[in-house]
């Protein structure tokens, strides 16, 4: 039996977390945490042989807890758990380490404990503990470079007297309204004075294509594109918002659209 100590400070994700182990005959869960240092402390105590370990947390974050993990002899097993995108899951892969991203499935935490069993049986604990560190360093740039391009895409739009800070790849689509625009995010809209050339301009790098001479479409929203009873073409959204697109943009959304798939 593998002896597992899980750490996340959303009460819902641990419950959930947990029961997932529970459902892992390999597992033996000796405690659950939600705070980083009562994960150290427990970790101390239980000698947990795997720590399921949220990056992400108040006080100390995952990345200091798995350093301090690191010092305890024998140390444990560090598998992170994160809502993470792709920018985090590359620095995983180039290591041995694994890691789960949120919503976790069952499947995939199988497979997790599969390679901690091996892990565990071929690698001393000084290999380990080198490995986490490096581990650690990469994933720190990793995310370093993701917020670093986040803040490039995200916009700030005054509404009430306070400025809001609106990331880009939550704006669905967008629409002129004579000389503002207007953000679609969810069920939510943001009012913005800005015009349709200067915002095509700062999402340059995202997944926004000028479907319109009055709208803009974030592309991961598209669900189809379909010609109407008059020929012409439409796009659809995710939520059933249909949007017309201008003759003069269809190759460019067509080609938006391949890429896409291709993605």
């Amino acid at each position: 039996m593998i002896k597992t100590l899980l750490v996340d400070d959303e009460p819902l994700a641990l419950s959930r977390l947990e029961h997932l182990a529970q459902d892992i005959h390999e597992i033996e869960i000796v405690g659950t945490c939600r705070d980083g240092d009562t994960a150290i402390q427990a970790a101390s105590n239980l000698k947990p042989d795997l720590v399921l370990l949220d990056i992400k947390m108040p006080g100390l974050d995952g990345f200091e807890v798995a350093q301090e993990l690191g010092k305890l002899t024998p140390s444990p097993e560090v598998i992170f758990v994160t809502a993470f995108d792709h920018y985090a899951v590359r620095a995983f892969e180039v290591h041995a380490l694994d890691y789960l991203l949120k919503p976790i499935e069952r499947d995939r935490l199988i497979d997790s404990i599969k390679l901690v069993k091996k892990r565990l049986k071929s690698l001393s604990s000084d290999m380990r503990t080198e490995e986490l560190g490096a581990i650690i360093k990469n994933l720190r740039e990793a995310l370093g470079q993701q917020q670093r391009d986040d803040n490039r895409r995200a916009l700030w739009i005054k509404e009430k007297g306070r400025m809001v800070r609106i990331n880009s790849a939550d704006i669905e689509w967008i629409k002129a309204e004579r000389d503002y625009i207007r953000l679609y995010i969810g069920e939510r809209t943001h009012l913005m004075r800005n015009t349709m050339s200067a915002i095509s301009k700062s999402l340059t790098q995202g997944p926004f294509t000028r479907v319109h001479r009055s709208a803009i479409v974030n592309i991961n929203f598209v669900r189809q594109l379909r010609l109407s009873p008059t020929g012409a073409h439409v796009l659809r959204l995710k939520n059933g918002t249909e949007i017309p697109v201008g003759r003069s943009y269809r190759k460019a959304v067509t080609a938006a659209l391949h890429t896409k798939d291709k993605s």
